[in-house]
């Protein structure tokens, strides 16, 4: 269970914006120049995902929770890094998607 004592930063969101948001700190540089490190993203997780939304996946075959941009094609769901020096994905069986970004905060 989340209580206010046992996390250190908060981020304030509009209310009206629905009942399941959170937010993530962007680690690691697959999705740079678009969103550096520290960028903070705020995530709706009952919005349905449409084509090249931006997403956090829960990868069941290793546990993984990344950040890509979904790509859409006839019959399959790709998980695509804006930085090329990282490869791309499909979305396999058992992959989740948790959540589609609707905000993202630069904290320089």
């Amino acid at each position: 269970k989340i209580k206010p004592s046992s996390h250190l930063n908060w981020i304030s969101m509009d209310p009206s914006a629905g009942k399941c948001h959170f937010g993530l700190t962007v680690k690691g540089d697959a999705m740079w120049p678009q969103f550096q490190e520290n960028t903070t993203l705020l995530i709706n997780c009952e919005k349905d995902p449409k084509n090249r939304d931006f997403v956090i996946v829960k990868i069941h075959e290793n546990s993984n929770v990344i950040f890509r941009q979904l790509i859409l094609e006839r019959d399959y769901k790709l998980l695509k890094p804006i930085n090329s020096m990282f490869p791309s994905a499909r979305i396999e069986e058992g992959d989740h998607i948790i959540g589609t970004v609707i905000q993202a905060r630069n904290n320089l």
